[in-house]
Formats: structure tokens, C-alpha cells, sequence
């Protein structure tokens, strides 16, 4: 599996994670996405899960950023003039971060594995607020009756679609 590819799996997970907190605060859904949490309600979440094993040996482990949003895969991979190539970056230039060669040494990658950033709470909680922002699921709740916002529009957009093609 490519890291895009993987990428994108974890992602879906994360989505349809979300789906189910819509009626949750950023503050609930930054202890919903800690490490032991996680681990008992979605084991099939991460390979280490099921092993018991951390990423990142932090006691306050929080999995929301597992694939960090600071990591950039370069496309197209820059060339230098000592003959490397830089397939990947940190975008924030953390302190942390550092860089290894790939097997032929002339292969830059981005190498996260110091770095913990991502999985603290300011930038778990940034995050949080930047995901819901961009699938539309934040924490609106409607007080009379209990349902989302979203729901409601879903059920909404439903109705007129329903009543455009004419089926009821």
C-alpha cells in the first residue's frame, strides 16, 4: 500500500468516525481520538492497535492526526544539484522532523518519527476545527428536537429530490 493509498483509507475511517461525533464539542471529539479510546472502540482503526503498541511513546497520545497534516509528499519530487532527490517534506519545518536517504542515497524522505506536534492538544484541536470545517460537521445541534443540522438538511435535500423526480 502507497502512503497515499493509505492515506485515504485513513481518512474514510477518520470521516465516518466523525459522522457519528457530529453532536460532539472539538473538546469531545479530541478525547474520543485518544490512543486508549480509540484502541477499545475501533481496534480495526490501526495495525498497532491490536498489538498494543503506541506510534509515539507519549502518555497523552491523541491518533486524530495519524497521518500528520504537516507531512507533504512532493509531486513531482524535487531534484537538487548534488544529484538527490526530495520526495517528501515536513511543511511545518518542525524541529523534530528530519530526513533520511532511501536505499540508492540519492532518495530524501521526510522522517516524522521524533515528532509528536501533530498528536498534542493546540494542534489536534486546530485540526479538528480545520476537518469538520472542510466535510461540514460541526457541532450544531438542534435544541428542539435533538437533531443535527446536517441531518436536517440531508433529510431536507432528500425531500426535494424525492418530490423532483416524483416517486411519492
Amino acid at each position: 500500500m502507497t502512503y497515499k493509498e493509505w492515506q485515504e483509507d485513513f481518512e474514510t475511517k477518520r470521516y465516518m468516525i466523525l459522522i457519528n461525533l457530529q453532536d460532539k464539542t472539538d473538546e469531545e471529539v479530541y478525547r474520543y481520538f485518544m490512543y486508549d479510546n480509540m484502541r477499545q472502540n475501533h481496534p480495526e482503526h490501526c495495525g498497532l492497535y491490536v498489538q498494543g503498541i503506541k506510534c509515539h511513546q507519549v502518555d497523552d497520545l491523541n491518533c486524530f492526526n495519524c497521518g500528520c497534516p504537516d507531512f507533504e509528499i512532493l509531486e513531482p519530487p524535487v531534484a537538487l544539484t548534488n544529484g538527490c532527490t526530495v520526495y517528501s517534506v515536513c511543511k511545518s519545518a518542525s524541529r523534530f522532523a528530519d530526513n533520511f536517504q532511501g536505499d540508492d542515497s540519492t532518495e530524501i524522505h521526510c522522517d516524522c518519527n521524533k515528532c509528536v506536534l501533530p498528536h498534542k492538544k493546540p494542534k489536534t484541536l486546530k485540526s479538528i476545527k480545520e476537518v469538520r470545517d472542510t466535510y461540514g460537521i460541526r457541532e450544531t445541534k438542534d435544541v428542539q428536537d435533538g437533531y443535527s443540522f446536517l441531518f436536517y438538511l440531508r433529510s431536507w435535500q432528500l425531500t426535494d429530490i424525492l418530490d423532483k423526480l416524483k416517486l411519492f
